[in-house]
């Protein structure tokens, strides 16, 4: 995902709370537009950051952030009026709530002699769907189940492998989603597929009775650490045999590590040497980041 960005990614200033004003002085080329997150997220801004500096340093481009003043439509268009005024033709809009301002920039004929990078989203209109990128506008999607395939198939086979020949009767995972957004599903859909086709190998070879397997699925509608998240994770891990959660939701994953931790301090599995080299305690509590 990271390679896909550093294609064309690049920040500008902060908006601090109520106002567009910048923290940089000197002109800036190249301008990030964080969402309602930072640049320390852990996750899309973070990694949309890091790409645009590489990018930027590499190619001897002028590059800053700006992070609207609240969460509206409003606020995003004015980070990217500051940032222009700023001298940034280059605009990096990472996320599906970047949707709509596309939609309207390119709707009114704004920034013409600009580019804008939109990642993980389409452009959409609220009345007319969405609509065909204008020349300027280059919409960067991923395959987001590849990845959640990919996180339940490992999880779901380190389990099996260390149970081979003493496999237990049922087998509980795991998915802690953010906002039920498009990406959120692909990564949950991809997730149980994951599980399923582990499985489904495993016992495809072995004379071993198939176990019963459950995910538990939840949506915290939020990008952010959620107590109301924690305690329910807290109790999946407590429930017994649900060891293994898949975190998908920016800061939302603190919610599962929090949970995580309780539970591994709690019966004493919170050293966590060697694990780096494949050595997790089988009893011990896992979380997996998006």
């Amino acid at each position: 995902m990271k390679k896909l960005m550093k294609l064309a990614i690049i920040p500008a200033a902060f908006l601090i709370a109520g106002t567009t004003t910048s923290c940089s002085v000197s002109p800036r080329e190249i301008a990030l537009i964080t969402d309602i997150g930072d640049i320390d997220d852990g996750s899309f801004n973070q990694e949309s950051w890091e790409a645009v500096q590489e990018f930027a340093i590499k190619n001897h481009k002028t590059y800053d952030f700006y992070r609207p003043f609240n969460n509206t439509p409003f606020a995003r268009l004015c980070a990217i009026k500051q940032a222009y005024a700023k001298g940034a033709r280059m605009f990096v809009l990472p996320g599906f709530k970047f949707a709509g301002t596309a939609a309207r920039i390119q709707k009114q004929g704004l920034f013409k002699d600009c580019h804008f990078i939109l990642l993980d989203t389409p452009v959409i209109d609220d009345k007319e769907g969405v609509l065909k990128p204008a020349d300027n506008m280059c919409c960067v999607g991923f395959k987001c189940e590849y990845s959640g395939f990919l996180a339940g198939y490992s999880v779901a086979y380190d389990y099996l492998l260390q149970d081979k020949g003493n496999y237990k009767d049922n087998y509980n995972f795991g998915y802690c989603g953010g906002m039920n957004t498009e990406g959120v599903y692909q990564f949950g859909y991809g997730y149980i597929q994951g599980i399923s086709q582990a499985f489904k190998e495993m016992f495809r070879t072995s004379n071993a009775s198939n176990p019963k397997v459950n995910v538990n699925y939840y949506y915290a509608q939020v990008f952010a650490q959620s107590d109301e998240a924690a305690i329910k994770m807290k109790s999946w891990y407590d429930s017994g045999d649900c060891k293994a959660i898949f975190a998908c939701g920016g800061k939302l994953y603190q919610s599962v590590t929090e949970a995580c931790s309780y539970y591994n301090k709690k019966y004493g599995y919170d050293s966590y040497i060697g694990w780096d080299k494949g050595k997790a305690n089988r009893n011990a509590a896992r979380w997996i980041g998006v």
